[in-house]
Parts: C-alpha cells; sequence; structure tokens
C-alpha cells in the first residue's frame, strides 16, 4: 500500500517519526541530514513537502516502509552556448530530498513507487534526485537495471561526475600517514606562514551555539565582500544565511557546526557547515582575496580536519558535489556520483532526453578536437 501524507501531519504521527529516524540512524547515506525531520522542519517550507510512504509488507508482525520525502522543484537541461547564453528545456520535478528513499528499498518497491507518483501527479515531468554516488545501493540497483525502472528512463543530465569525501581516522596523526612526508611538511607550512605573517594570531573560531549566529553571519558578509565570488556570482552568499532564525534553530538542535579562521583578528575564511549523525558536511567555504597568497582554504580545511577528529568525533566529511583539487588532495575515497532525473515516459520528454543528450555529446566531441588539435600545434612548434 502507498500512501502521501503532508509533511505536518506525518510529524504528529509518532510511529511514524520513530520508524523514519530509524531509517535515519541505518542508512550510510551521505546526504541523509537533508531528509531528517530537523532540517526539512528548520530550513524547508514544510507545507511543500510530503511524504509517499510504501508499505512494502509485514515481517515478524511489524509493517516495514519506505519513505520518500519530497518536494516540488524545477530542473533545467541547459545548452550552453557561452557564459551569458544558455538555453534550456524547463523540467518541472518533485525532489527526493537527500537523494534516497528512507528504509528498504528495491527494484519492485522503485517500480510501484514510480507508477505512484505518475497517477497522482500527473503535472509532474520527473522525479529529480541531487546527487546519488556510486557507492549507493540505489545506484546498484539502477546499474543492473540498465539505467531503467519499467518504461521509466533513468537520466543523467550532467554525466557522471568524480566525487570526493573523507573517511575520518580515530587520530589525527592517523590522517596525516596517508600524506607523503613532504606533502605533510607543506600543509604545516602553510600554516606556520600564514601565522607568521599576520603576528602569529592564528585562530580557529568553531561556531556552533545558538549566541553564534550573528558573529558567522556577519564574518560571512565580510569575507565573501573580498571574496572571488562577489565579482563572479549572481548569489555569493549562501542561501542558509539568509535564514539566521533557522540557523540558530539548527544549532539548538546540535546541527550547526561552522568555522571562520582569523588572521591577526581579521576573519579571512569560513566554512558553514553542519553535524548529523557522524557526517560533517562541508557545505559552504569561502576565503578573502587578499589573503590568497597564504592559501587560507587549505589552511582552514587542515585545522577543520584536525578539529573534526579530536573535538567532534565525526566519521565522515562529506566535500559535497563538484571536482576541485582540495578535494583530491584530502579526501580519501574517490568514486563517481550523478544527478538522477526518472522521467515520466511520454514522447515529449524522449525528444527532450534525446536533444540534450545529443547536445552533450557533440559538445564534448568538439572540446577533444580542440584539445587534439592544440596539442598538435604545440608538438609542431617544440620541433
Amino acid at each position: 500500500m502507498i500512501r502521501a501524507i503532508p509533511f505536518r501531519e506525518a510529524v504528529g504521527d509518532q510511529v511514524l517519526v520513530q520508524e523514519w529516524e530509524t531509517g535515519m540512524q541505518a542508512t550510510d547515506n551521505l546526504y541523509a541530514m537533508y531528509q531528517s525531520v530537523a532540517w526539512i522542519s528548520t530550513m524547508m517550507d514544510t507545507g511543500s513537502v510530503s511524504l509517499l510512504i510504501e508499505e512494502t509488507g509485514a515481517e515478524h508482525g511489524r509493517t516495514r516502509r519506505c519513505i520518500l520525502p519530497l518536494a516540488p522543484t524545477s530542473v533545467r537541461l541547459k545548452f550552453p552556448l557561452s557564459r551569458s547564453l544558455q538555453p534550456s528545456f524547463t523540467i518541472r520535478c518533485l525532489e527526493l530530498l537527500g537523494g534516497e528513499p528512507i528504509g528498504e528499498v528495491d527494484y519492485d518497491t522503485l517500480l510501484t513507487t514510480l507508477e505512484a507518483i505518475w497517477k497522482a501527479h500527473p503535472g509532474i515531468d520527473a522525479i529529480y534526485m541531487k546527487s546519488v554516488t556510486q557507492s549507493s545501493h540505489l545506484w546498484g540497483i539502477l546499474d543492473q537495471r540498465g539505467w531503467r525502472i519499467g518504461d521509466t528512463p533513468v537520466y543523467k543530465p550532467d554525466g557522471e561526475r568524480p566525487f570526493h569525501y573523507l573517511v575520518l581516522p580515530e587520530s589525527f596523526d592517523a590522517y596525516l600517514g596517508q600524506f607523503r612526508k613532504k606533502q605533510r611538511y607543506n600543509l604545516r607550512r602553510q600554516v606556520r606562514v600564514l601565522s607568521e605573517a599576520h603576528a602569529n594570531r592564528l585562530e580557529l573560531n568553531c561556531l556552533r551555539q545558538a549566541r553564534d549566529v550573528d558573529v558567522l553571519i556577519d564574518s560571512i558578509h565580510a569575507i565573501t565582500e573580498r571574496s572571488w565570488k562577489a565579482a563572479k556570482l549572481r548569489r555569493a552568499i549562501p542561501e542558509a544565511v539568509e535564514k539566521p532564525a533557522g540557523l540558530a534553530a539548527l544549532a539548538e538542535q546540535g546541527l550547526l557546526r561552522s568555522y571562520v579562521l582569523t588572521a591577526d583578528g581579521t576573519p579571512c575564511a569560513y566554512v558553514l557547515g553542519y553535524l548529523y549523525n557522524g557526517i560533517y558536511h562541508y557545505a559552504n567555504i569561502g576565503y578573502d582575496a587578499r589573503f590568497a597568497p597564504y592559501s587560507p582554504g587549505n589552511v582552514l580545511l587542515f585545522l577543520v580536519i584536525e578539529d573534526l577528529i579530536k573535538n567532534a568525533q565525526a566519521k565522515v566529511m562529506n566535500f559535497g558535489i563538484s571536482d576541485a583539487e582540495y578535494k583530491r588532495i584530502f579526501g580519501n575515497r574517490h568514486i563517481k556520483d550523478a544527478s538522477l532525473l526518472f522521467m515520466r515516459p511520454s514522447l515529449k520528454n524522449s525528444l527532450r532526453r534525446e536533444i540534450h543528450r545529443g547536445f552533450s555529446k557533440l559538445k564534448q566531441t568538439v572540446k577533444q578536437l580542440v584539445s587534439t588539435r592544440a596539442r598538435r600545434t604545440e608538438d609542431a612548434g617544440d620541433e
């Protein structure tokens, strides 16, 4: 049996909430925080969130449930011709918060769930999952089934991406042991150089109490004003910073754990982060461009990892979507992830998908040709 329940009604059902929390404790989903009761009730419009619950049968007199927290959103299939010219198709979606169902899931569960969603939401074109990792149970099911559930194709609009995270060892010395001797020296040297250049007054401030939120927000604004993001991004300030009451509520629930690095009293780098169920989310970062010669981002990350191991008993550090050199250096698990669109079977969706896939392949081919020609030109010049 499948039931759809508004979030506000669902949190009043203590049995359901207990089942929900039990599933959250058992999951290895790196994005579980974003589907937790605490996060949804604090940071989202709860009136737009609903739960789709599939009761998968009874075992030892207990009903097993698969829970999907869903929220309406839209996804653009982009055709980037230049930085300013990016036509797109807009796909109306329900987003599965956290990227994976909560509880036990198999192929049959996915099939019946999709059929129920298509029937209940005729105006929805797809189910969207922002990030599903290669190591997840869901990825394994989809890969085994050829990325199709019944008649529903599963499309990766951005392809497969490098994904990096860090499994934290029991001691900071053990973590440093994963680096070569020269790398360890260079990391420590970066910390020392930044400190010595600023009167040996380098301080890592951990901000995790509700009373710390104003200081955190002021520091983020001060750093961002002098960052590269201010000049290049339309939205340089993290969205969560616009919700100070929400950040304070997260702090009261023990989820907020952010850091500001100061040099001689001046904030030079920050991380807006969260700790949930042993997983630290390195969610938003920034640094003051005036400090760029001293690698403040690397210094901050080095010190944060030390603090998480020594003082927070964190188990995993999730660096989030996208590839970056610092993630490759500091991480110790390197896999793949992808955004997924479970697209409603229809001619319109088939055309959208194939046009977008064809454009992406053509763009990649052109990039390879340009790169090959550039290498040949360079080689000819060396002769």
